[in-house]
């Protein structure tokens, strides 16, 4: 379940922006390994799932109170999942208005809304039926969408220049500064999934709390450690600035439709997880309303930012 949200485009271009940021390959290949092992703090706070039998945003009641526990998780559950649904969605509708563009449907602001509204609305039949489908959708995309990545992946290694140089090598205190920002960005994804109890809290009440934190762990730092690598060993050669345009130039063309399937598929996965933990923590603060109707209000949210950026 962790690994579909995490077998990811994103990782892609995030691995290719710490080349571009001036480090060498090893130094990049050093800050995925090390920022990607706050995939432990992830596992951790899973532990508390089974034992609590309850959401993330309602066992932090027990660090801030039930009132202050409201204006914590209105921040850093609610709104800031927004947000992120609304990234993620104009990432993936860019995706697919390029091969819109590509299977000759015309350059329209009207058919743009209507496939920014469809993948909001693929990724609301997730969130709105809850745990139950996501772990049977989820254990099927892991699959396919690896299958596709690792093929990219292999292309990629074929393109690698493993003697890279950035042109100017960074010292002292400006190396320093591009180490310390490229691990942010990295552990940034980690420490963004709080919401990790709310995924474990249907395991048994006896599961091992190592057992919970070390897969839950293990299985969003593999695929996040490999497909961030691949990334970065993409840069060495290929204009990361633009990564959609610089690997599709690398494939065949037969393969990129499936490539820009698999980039909105990964996005529905990510999101899909986002928008039923946001539903969740709507109810949390207090809201009677049912999750579904919740998971859709942020949704909801989240597509007009997404529809405004696009305008």
């Amino acid at each position: 379940m962790w690994a579909a949200p995490n077998v990811s485009y994103l990782s892609l271009v995030v691995g290719g922006a710490l080349v571009l940021m001036g480090l060498t390959l090893g130094q990049a290949l050093a800050v995925i390994v090390a920022g990607n092992l706050l995939w432990a703090l992830t596992g951790v706070l899973a532990v508390s799932g089974p034992a609590a039998g309850t959401t993330g945003s309602v066992v932090s009641r027990a660090m801030y109170g039930v009132n202050g526990n409201k204006a914590v998780i209105a921040l850093t559950g609610w709104l800031i999942s927004a947000a992120y649904l609304a990234l993620n969605w104009s990432a993936a509708s860019v995706a697919a208005f390029g091969l819109a563009r590509r299977l000759g449907a015309p350059d329209s602001p009207v058919l743009d809304g209507v496939i920014i509204c469809g993948i909001a609305a693929a990724t609301l039949v997730v969130s709105v039926y809850g745990h139950a489908t996501i772990v049977r959708l989820y254990s099927v995309l892991s699959v396919a969408l690896t299958v596709v990545f690792v093929v990219v992946s292999g292309y990629v290694l074929g393109h690698t220049d493993w003697s890279y140089r950035p042109a100017e090598s960074l010292h002292g205190a400006q190396l320093w500064v591009t180490l310390i920002g490229g691990f942010a960005i990295i552990a940034s994804t980690p420490l963004s999934y709080s919401n990790s109890p709310d995924l474990a809290r249907y395991l048994p009440r006896d599961s091992k709390p190592m057992a919970v934190a070390g897969w839950t762990a293990l299985g969003a730092f593999l695929p996040s450690v490999l497909f961030t690598g691949v990334g970065a060993l993409a840069a060495t050669t290929l204009d990361m600035s633009d990564p959609e345009a610089a690997l599709e130039g690398i494939l065949p063309s037969w393969f990129i439709p499936l490539f820009v399937i698999a980039v909105v598929l990964n996005t529905l996965a990510n999101n899909g997880l986002t928008a039923y933990s946001a539903g969740l923590t709507l109810q949390s603060i207090g809201t009677t309303a049912l999750s579904s109707s919740t998971s859709v209000a942020a949704a909801r949210s989240g597509t007009t930012r997404a529809c405004t950026g696009r305008e």
